[in-house]
C-alpha cells in the first residue's frame, strides 16, 4: 500500500532531524570534555579581561571633600570635621591583596585619624554574596575593605588610636570615587566624593 500524502515527507525530515542529531554529538565527542573546559576557561577570561579595562581608569591617586559641610546636611558625619579631606591611593588590579592606602587631612594640612592608612581586603568575603553588594545606579563595582584609625588619634577627649574601620569603596561612571568610613556605631562616620587631581599646568 503506498504511503498517505506527505507521510514520505515527514519521514524524510525525521530521518534529516536524526542525521543533524547524530552530527552534532559526533562533533561534541570528537570535542570533548577537555575542549568543552578550554572554551569555557577561554570565555571566563575574555569576561575578566573587559571587567579588567572596565576598571584600568581607576588606579592612581584620588582626592576629594567629605560631605556634610553645611548646616543643612552635616548631619551624614560623624567625628570628622567639615574641613576634612581624604587622598585615596587606589589600585582595582590588586584589591583582593594590596588595593591602597588612604589618608584623611583638616584645612590646615594637619593629619587627622588616617595617615597612609592600608587598606585591607577580607578574604572570607570573595566567597559570599556580600562581596558583589551595589548601591542603586551610577556605579561600575564596589568594595568593602578594612583599615585602622592611627595610633595617637584623639576624638573629643577620647582616644581612638588602632580602632577598626570599615571602608566602602564605589567606582563610579564618569571616573569619580565615592569612599565610606565607618568606626564603631557613629563614632566615625564620613562620606567622601574623590576625583583624580588635575595636571597643574607648568
Amino acid at each position: 500500500m503506498s504511503d498517505e500524502p506527505g507521510e514520505g515527507v515527514t519521514r524524510r525530515a525525521d530521518h534529516a532531524h536524526e542525521a543533524e542529531s547524530r552530527g552534532v554529538n559526533a562533533c561534541l565527542d570528537e570535542l570533548g570534555t577537555q575542549g568543552l573546559a578550554s572554551i569555557s576557561a577561554l570565555l571566563a577570561a575574555s569576561l575578566a579581561l573587559a571587567a579588567c579595562s572596565d576598571l584600568d581608569g581607576f588606579k592612581g591617586t584620588f582626592e576629594g571633600q567629605i560631605v556634610g559641610q553645611s548646616d543643612g546636611d552635616a548631619f551624614i558625619r560623624s567625628g570628622f570635621t567639615a574641613d576634612t579631606t581624604l587622598r585615596l591611593v587606589f589600585d582595582p588590579s590588586t584589591a583582593a591583596t594590596s588595593p591602597g592606602t588612604m589618608t584623611t587631612r583638616t584645612a590646615d594640612g594637619a593629619v587627622s585619624f588616617f595617615d597612609s592608612a592600608r587598606l585591607l581586603a577580607i578574604p572570607p568575603l570573595e566567597h559570599d554574596l556580600l562581596s558583589a553588594y551595589d548601591f542603586p545606579d551610577g556605579r561600575v563595582r564596589s568594595y568593602i575593605f578594612v583599615s585602622r584609625v592611627r595610633d595617637g588619634a584623639i576624638l573629643g577627649s577620647d582616644s581612638i588610636g588602632g580602632r577598626d574601620a570599615t571602608v566602602f569603596v564605589s567606582l563610579m561612571k564618569g571616573g569619580a570615587i565615592e569612599l565610606r568610613i565607618v568606626v564603631g556605631a557613629g563614632t566615625l562616620f564620613g562620606l567622601f566624593r574623590l576625583e583624580e587631581p588635575e595636571e597643574e599646568d607648568e
